[in-house]
């Protein structure tokens, strides 16, 4: 997954929609990542629109609607993906966008002033 995660991002691509459910493995043991259907050229200005990525695996940035981020979201998802392979259940599985947030500052503190 980092591999692939890395080669997109050295073409300046971000997925935008990292989730257990784009992970695929073949009867070979090789993770493919799928669904593109998210991912783009990363801007220069970083402008993007931020309603991307599934909830669960949204970082804080995206849930409060900031629309210049980077690369970095790709690594928050996978991040919380390889949380989940832990136990099983999902490190931030809120109910809605404000639930999310809530859980994640319960579990890693109060958000940063770039958040605010």
């Amino acid at each position: 997954m980092l591999k692939g995660i890395d080669h997109m991002h050295s073409q300046n691509i971000i997925h935008r929609d990292i989730k257990p459910e784009n992970l695929l493995i073949n009867k070979m043991d090789q993770l493919k990542i799928c669904d593109l259907g998210f991912a783009r050229f990363v801007p220069s200005n970083g402008k993007m629109t931020d309603y991307v990525a599934t909830r669960w695996y949204r970082p804080p940035e995206l849930l409060i609607g900031k629309e210049n981020y980077d690369i970095s979201i790709d690594i928050w998802s996978i991040g919380c993906v390889m949380a989940e392979m832990i136990d099983g259940e999902p490190l931030f599985g809120g109910e809605n966008d404000l639930d999310q947030l809530y859980l994640i500052q319960k579990c890693l503190g109060p958000l940063i002033s770039d958040h605010e």
